[in-house]
C-alpha cells in the first residue's frame, strides 16, 4: 500500500509536469516490437521533443516513419490530459483517421493507457477497498466512444466528407495518417469547425507525395518555412534507438566514383550508439544517407521498392509521391535549371519569357488547347532546339511558357505574336476538340505560315515521311492529334528529363511534375492537379525527336551550299557579314523546313539575283542551322 503522503506527492508530480513526461515514463507501458514484449514507456529524446511540443503548441504537425510509435506517444499524452482534466473543463478528443479501424485503434490505445494509470491517482473513490478498486472509471465505453467520470471523452470517426457532422465541440482533434485521407481539405475543414475556442489540432502522418492539393503536405510545407501557426516535429528512423543500432552513413562521391562511409561508434555489445542529432543533421546536409541492420532488413521486406522505402522509412515527401519522373530528377531540374522569367507580357500576364530569341537558332512552339471554361488551361511552350553550353554540348531549352484559361482564337493571337518573335517558330497545335480547331483556323486567317501538319496515313511517326513537316496540301488541316501516341510522347518526355536533354526553366512545370503520377499503369495527374504544361512540352519534344531525323539529313548538304555561297558573296562584296551570336530584336527569323527552303532558293535562282539569293540563304540557313 502507498501512503497518503506518497499519493499526494505523486499526484503533485504528475499534475505539475504539464509535458506529462513524468507520468508516461513512471506509470505507462507499451509494446516494443523489437523485443516482442510489453516494456516500460521510456521516451527517447525525439519522443520527448514530441510530447513537449504537444503540451506547448496549440497546432502541431508530426511526420513519422514506419513503427516510430508517434501515434502511440500522442495517445499516451492524450490519456494523461484526460486524467488531469476536471468536470468543469473536460478534455474532449476527436480522432479522425483515413480508415475507421485506425481511429478506433487509437481510441483503444487511449483507453488502455487510462486503465494503466494507478487507481490511487484517480482519487479515493477508486482506490482503497476491493469495491473501490473494482469501480470503473468509464461512464460510457465502446469501440467508438469512451467517457470518463470527470467528463472527459474521446470519439473515433472515419474520414468521410460528413463524418464530423453532428460531433459536438471538442478541445483536441487528432488526424492520423492525414496525408492519406481522401478529400482531406473538406474533412479537415469540417472537423476543425468542431474545435472549441483555444482547442488543439494534432496532425500525424507518413508522407504521401508533394502535391499542394494534399492538405497535409500543404500544411507541412508552410510550417517548414514558418508560414502558418503549426509547430513542426519531424521524426526520422535513425533518431529511434530501437532501429539505429550499428548505424552507418554512406554517400556517393561523384568525382571519385566511390562510396564514402561514416560509422557511428557503439557504446555497448548490443550496437547501441550515442544520440547525437546535431552530428546527424550535419551528415545529412553533406548528402550522407543513414543505414543500419534494421533499415537493411526493412528494405528487403519492401522488396527494395523505392516509393515504399521513401514513404515508410525515409519520411520523404519527394520519394513517396510515386511520380512518373523520379524525384531526384525533378529536384535536379528545379535546383539546376529553373529560373525566374526575365519579364512577362503586360497584356497576357501568364506569358513568361525566360530567354530572348537568338539569331540563327531554331524554335519549336507547342500549344495544348483548352476551352477556357473548365479546369484545364491552355499552354504554350517554346523550345530552343539549338541551345548549347559553354563546352558546345547541345541541349533543348525551354525559353517561353504561357498558361491560362482563354478561348482558342485568343490563344492563336498569342501563338502568332510569340511564334513570330521566336524566328517564325514551327507551331504544333493540339487539335483534339473544338478549341484546337478554333486555334488553327485563326492562325491560318492571321497568315501564320509555319504550322505543323499531321499525316493521317502515317501509322508510325518514327517512319521517314516527306510530308511530316512543311506540307503544301491545302486540303489538310494543320495540327497534332496525339491519340494512341499520347503515352509514347509522355514517356519520351520522361526519358529526356532523365538524361537532362531538355532544361526546364518554369516553376509551374516543376509543380506539375510533382503531381504527375502513375494511375492504372498510365501517367496522369493527381486528383485536383493538372498536367497541361507537361502535355504541351511532351507534344513538342515528341514531334521534334521523330521529325528531327529528316531535318538532320539535309544539314550537311545545306551547310556546304551555304558556305560556298557565302564565300562567293564575300569575294564579290565585303558588305555582307554574318554574326551567328547576334540576338534578334525586331525581325525574328523564320523556321525554314526543307520544302519552303527549296522553293525559296529556286525562286531566287530563277530571278538570277545572286546578291539577294545570298542574303536570303544566309538568313534562311541561320533560321534553320547553327554553326
Amino acid at each position: 500500500m502507498i501512503s497518503n503522503k506518497e499519493i499526494i506527492e505523486e499526484y503533485r508530480k504528475c499534475y505539475q509536469d504539464k509535458t506529462r513526461i513524468y507520468m508516461i515514463e513512471n506509470y505507462l507501458s507499451t509494446f516494443d516490437a523489437t523485443q516482442n514484449n510489453t516494456v516500460q514507456f521510456k521516451l527517447f529524446p525525439k519522443q520527448k521533443e514530441l510530447v513537449e511540443a504537444l503540451s506547448k503548441y496549440p497546432r502541431t504537425i508530426l511526420t513519422k516513419p514506419r513503427q516510430a510509435g508517434v501515434s502511440t506517444t500522442a495517445c499516451a499524452t492524450i490519456a494523461c490530459e484526460m486524467w488531469a482534466s476536471t468536470p468543469d473543463i473536460p478534455e474532449t478528443i476527436l480522432i479522425v483517421a483515413n480508415r475507421l479501424d485506425l481511429s478506433k485503434l487509437d481510441l483503444k490505445k487511449i483507453k488502455e493507457f487510462l486503465i494503466q494509470i494507478p487507481r490511487f491517482l484517480w482519487g479515493p473513490e477508486y482506490y482503497g477497498t476491493p469495491e473501490k478498486e473494482a469501480k470503473t472509471i468509464f461512464i460510457k465505453d465502446n469501440d467508438k466512444y469512451i467517457e470518463l467520470f470527470n467528463g472527459s471523452s474521446a470519439t473515433a470517426i472515419s474520414s468521410g466528407k460528413s463524418a464530423a457532422r453532428g460531433v459536438s465541440a471538442c478541445s483536441t482533434i487528432v488526424f492520423d495518417e492525414m496525408a492519406f485521407i481522401e478529400d482531406g481539405e473538406v474533412v479537415y475543414s469540417q472537423a476543425v469547425a468542431t474545435t472549441a475556442s483555444g482547442g488543439k489540432i494534432i496532425l500525424i502522418s507518413t508522407p504521401n507525395g508533394k502535391s499542394l492539393t494534399n492538405i497535409y503536405y500543404s500544411i507541412f510545407e508552410k510550417a517548414k518555412r514558418g508560414a502558418n501557426d503549426f509547430h513542426l516535429v519531424e521524426m526520422k528512423w535513425h533518431q529511434d534507438p530501437r532501429y539505429n543500432k550499428n548505424l552507418r552513413w554512406i554517400r556517393y562521391n561523384k568525382e571519385t566514383g566511390k562510396q564514402e562511409i561514416e560509422i557511428e561508434p557503439t557504446i555497448d555489445k548490443s550496437g547501441n550508439i550515442k544520440y547525437d542529432n546535431e552530428r546527424w543533421k550535419s551528415l545529412i546536409s553533406q548528402n550522407y544517407k543513414a543505414f543500419s541492420p534494421w533499415y537493411d532488413k526493412m528494405c528487403n521486406t519492401f522488396n527494395h521498392d523505392k516509393q515504399k522505402i521513401a514513404q515508410e522509412l525515409d519520411v520523404s515527401f519527394e520519394g513517396s509521391a510515386g511520380t512518373v519522373v523520379d524525384q531526384e530528377i525533378i529536384e535536379f531540374q528545379e535546383k539546376t535549371n529553373t529560373t525566374e522569367p526575365i519579364y512577362g507580357d503586360n497584356f497576357f500576364k501568364e506569358a513568361w519569357i525566360y530567354k530572348e530569341p537568338i539569331f540563327g537558332h531554331r524554335y519549336i512552339l507547342a500549344a495544348d488547347t483548352a476551352t477556357g471554361s473548365g479546369e484545364d488551361s491552355s499552354v504554350i511552350q517554346i523550345i530552343d532546339i539549338d541551345a548549347s553550353n559553354e563546352n558546345g554540348v547541345g541541349f533543348y531549352d525551354q525559353v517561353f511558357e504561357y498558361q491560362g484559361k482563354i478561348q482558342g482564337d485568343i490563344l492563336a493571337e498569342i501563338i502568332y505574336k510569340y511564334g513570330k518573335y521566336y524566328g517564325n517558330a514551327l507551331a504544333i497545335v493540339d487539335c483534339v476538340g473544338s478549341s484546337g480547331d478554333a486555334t488553327v483556323l485563326k492562325l491560318q486567317s492571321l497568315g501564320y505560315g509555319n504550322l505543323y501538319y499531321d499525316d493521317a496515313n502515317l501509322k508510325n511517326i518514327t517512319s521517314e515521311n516527306p510530308k511530316l513537316m512543311g506540307v503544301d496540301d491545302e486540303k489538310k488541316m494543320p495540327g497534332f492529334k496525339a491519340g494512341y501516341l499520347r503515352n509514347q510522347m509522355l514517356m519520351n518526355l520522361e526519358k529526356m528529363l532523365r538524361f537532362n536533354e531538355i532544361k526546364i526553366r518554369s516553376k509551374r512545370f516543376i509543380y506539375e511534375l510533382n503531381t504527375w503520377i502513375w494511375k492504372n499503369g498510365k501517367p496522369d495527374h493527381q486528383s485536383g492537379a493538372h498536367d497541361d504544361t507537361i502535355t504541351s512540352m511532351a507534344m513538342g519534344l515528341y514531334v521534334l525527336q521523330f521529325s528531327f531525323k529528316k531535318l538532320e539529313a539535309v544539314r550537311e548538304k545545306t551547310k556546304a551550299i551555304l558556305s560556298s555561297m557565302i564565300l562567293v558573296q564575300n569575294m564579290m562584296s565585303n558588305k555582307a557579314t554574318i554574326d551567328p551570336n547576334m540576338k534578334v530584336n525586331t525581325k525574328p527569323l523564320p523556321f525554314y523546313t526543307g520544302s519552303t527552303l527549296k522553293a525559296s532558293l529556286n525562286t531566287k535562282a530563277a530571278n538570277g539575283d545572286m546578291n539577294k539569293m545570298v542574303n536570303i540563304m544566309g538568313m534562311s540557313f541561320f533560321g534553320q542551322f547553327r554553326y
